[in-house]
């Protein structure tokens, strides 16, 4: 059985600032070579079409991806993990699936029509907590008429409703979403196996989410790799996203008296899909906090957003946030509204390794 694993270190520093740190993983750094082969074309014989939706409902952080790079979890320590879109970014390397930051209880959906194959607790060494775990997952089969078959594997789940060999359909409730087995805070992780039709033969990992880098998949052309292709159905596939959000992550709010602030960054959103053209994926949230400032709204006039390498938005003279409303600075350009900025960059400014906003105030402070 598999034995995905989330580390992932979110850090809130003063009022209103916002920054995010990476993964981690265990080990010293020691590079692989990976044997390459030639990958294959794609045919009708060789790939399935989008059969699959979303495993939950709503959208969560996304704290780990599929590292294309070598996605064999504690084997590979290179120090670096590659997204389906061919960017290095901070999460753990070698990871084989996709991790979902969601509460204790989220109720887990089965993302496609199959079989049970396995709903059970295992137990094995968990090498980042330096002990044994015990961890709740199930594992479903996926079989196409063209011979193909993929498996999908839902864990650390705290509850399942599941049993192995039960037949299932897609969307039934396969359980709750939980924190256990080798993890360090709750969350789904989401995986996808393709059975046969790999490069070695043997059941690899592959990405739902495809290959959109430049040049070929590190994975597809490596001797236990597979070809990853799209396969979420039309307005199924989670957002990918890594946000810091300060009501989840109380840490904005810490400190007393004069460190207080009447406006706070509610939530920073750093990292999406190909961030380089798509600059909008990245936004910065303002929201009025009512326990330092109880007038209906608050001036912005002066006041600027900055983050770590110096790029600078001045609120324009007359922005004004109300009580209970949030105003949304987004990195990309459009047409700006009450609630909504925009910062008007051809890409992404936050970097994936970990940045910060800062919001200053007229008077120096922030």
């Amino acid at each position: 059985m598999r034995r995905p694993v989330f580390l992932i270190i979110l850090a809130a520093v003063a009022i209103s600032a916002a920054c995010s740190g990476g993964s981690t993983g265990p080990g010293t750094p020691n590079p692989i070579t990976p044997t390459p082969v030639t990958p294959p074309v794609p045919t009708a014989s060789t790939v399935a079409d989008p059969f699959l939706q979303k495993p939950f409902s709503g959208e969560w952080i996304v704290s780990n991806a599929m590292d294309h790079d070598y996605p064999v979890e504690f084997e590979d320590k290179n120090g670096r993990a590659i997204t389906s879109w061919g960017e290095q970014a901070a999460f753990f390397d070698s990871h084989s699936g996709y991790d979902f930051m969601m509460p204790v209880g989220t109720p887990i959906l089965a993302a496609a029509a199959g079989t049970v194959v396995t709903a059970e607790a295992a137990t094995f060494f968990c090498p980042i907590l330096n002990k044994n775990v015990t961890q709740l997952g199930v594992q479903i089969k996926h079989t196409f008429s063209n011979g193909l078959e993929y498996w999908t594997y839902y864990a650390h789940l705290s509850r399942v409703d599941v049993a192995a060999g039960q037949p299932i359909a897609a969307g039934a409730q396969l359980g709750l979403s939980g924190n256990t087995g080798c993890t360090t805070a709750p969350h789904l992780h989401f995986q996808l196996d393709r059975v046969n039709g790999t490069a070695s033969g043997a059941r690899a990992t592959v990405d739902p989410y495809g290959w959109t880098g430049a040049g070929v998949d590190p994975w597809q052309a490596n001797a236990r790799g597979a070809i990853s292709t799209y396969l979420w159905k039309s307005g199924q596939a989670p957002l990918m996203f890594l946000a810091l959000d300060s009501i989840t992550y109380p840490s904005n709010y810490a400190g007393s008296g004069p460190s207080k602030k009447p406006v706070v960054i509610s939530t920073l959103r750093w990292m999406g899909s190909h961030d380089e053209s798509n600059p909008n994926n990245e936004f910065v949230e303002l929201k009025i906090d009512p326990a330092v400032y109880s007038a209906p709204a608050f001036d912005l006039t002066g006041s600027y957003i900055k983050n770590n390498a110096g790029d600078r938005f001045n609120f324009p003279s007359g922005t004004t946030l109300a009580q209970g409303q949030t105003l949304r600075l987004n990195v990309g350009s459009g047409t700006n509204s009450a609630n909504n900025y925009y910062w008007g960059k051809a890409a992404g400014i936050f970097a994936n390794s970990g940045d910060c906003a800062e919001l200053f105030f007229p008077d120096g402070g922030y």
